[in-house]
């Protein structure tokens, strides 16, 4: 009796301890997701009365021209961002698994730097490096008698500017990935390689890249999570400018509920974003299925 009287005050006492967690959990992010499903079938704007107007928002943002353009820029950053971004970590984590390398550990921490920054402060500096009259990037061109490039007021180049910054902020998270996996193949299949007479080009064609698959999905997915909820750097660099070119899906989302005040409209949009996202996630899941 008293066994069992301890083995269930045992219990009691687990779950008190983990109580406060799922408490929170319930409270922060279970419940307001299903409260934004909920205002996303209201008119709201977040001074007067939540008023049900069923699906209306949705059907609007199939008609909202705005949405499908701030789409399309966000598609096109995700391209850029995914194959640049990913590739471009690849080759530096290749750099820095090198043996040759003299004092790698010291340019691990050096290349992985730019992560340890604030996204804002980052998207303020590159703001001012990309300005047009006083950027140092314009400056250094006028010093070899080039013309100046409208980093951020030309559309174009104001897309290059966005994904410019993501490359460099970015690409030392994916390269610290695939820097592990890196790290954990057996350095025999690189030995039997070169006694079959593969060069390193074939090395890494055969066998690196095959072996760090589960990694490049696992960054693809984190470049296709990370691309369609983009807010900082396009807001802070060029405000979504100029005109839409740099407008994505979460800068719109935010205008909509917080400079037009419609809440159920942007929470509408966050539901069809997040359907989005796991239908380009399922694709990418079944393409690099298919691949093995």
């Amino acid at each position: 009796m008293f066994a069992g009287l301890k083995k269930r005050a045992e219990l009691v006492a687990g779950y008190a301890f983990i109580a406060p967690f799922y408490v929170l959990f319930l409270i922060f992010s279970v419940f307001p997701v299903f409260y934004s499903l909920f205002i996303s079938f209201q008119k709201w704007s977040g001074f007067d009365r939540p008023r049900w107007i069923g699906a209306k928002n949705y059907g609007d943002l199939l008609r909202d021209p705005s949405l499908w353009s701030a789409l399309a820029n966000t598609v096109t950053i995700w391209l850029g961002n995914v194959f640049l971004v990913v590739g471009l970590g690849f080759v530096m984590a290749l750099l820095l698994n090198s043996r040759r390398l003299p004092f790698r550990g010291l340019f691990r921490g050096f290349f992985y730097l730019p992560q340890a920054i604030a996204v804002v402060a980052i998207s303020l500096a590159f703001g001012y490096i990309f300005d047009k009259e006083f950027g140092v990037l314009n400056s250094a061109l006028r010093a070899f008698g080039t013309p100046d490039v409208p980093w951020l007021i030309q559309k174009d180049w104001a897309r290059v500017s966005v994904i410019v910054v993501i490359l460099w902020r970015v690409a030392p998270w994916h390269m610290l990935v695939l820097l592990a996996g890196l790290q954990s193949i057996d350095e025999s299949l690189y030995e039997a390689g070169r006694i079959d007479g593969a060069s390193g080009w074939q090395a890494t064609t055969m066998i690196t890249m095959p072996l760090l698959k589960p990694m490049f999905f696992y960054c693809f997915l984190m470049a296709t999570i990370y691309s369609f909820r983009l807010f900082a750097e396009p807001f802070v660099i060029t405000e979504g400018g100029p005109g839409d070119a740099t407008t994505t899906i979460a800068v719109y989302m935010y205008r909509s509920g917080f400079e037009f005040l419609k809440l159920g409209y942007a929470a509408a949009m966050s539901f069809v974003l997040l359907i989005i996202i796991l239908l380009v996630s399922v694709f990418q899941l079944s393409f690099f299925r298919s691949e093995v």
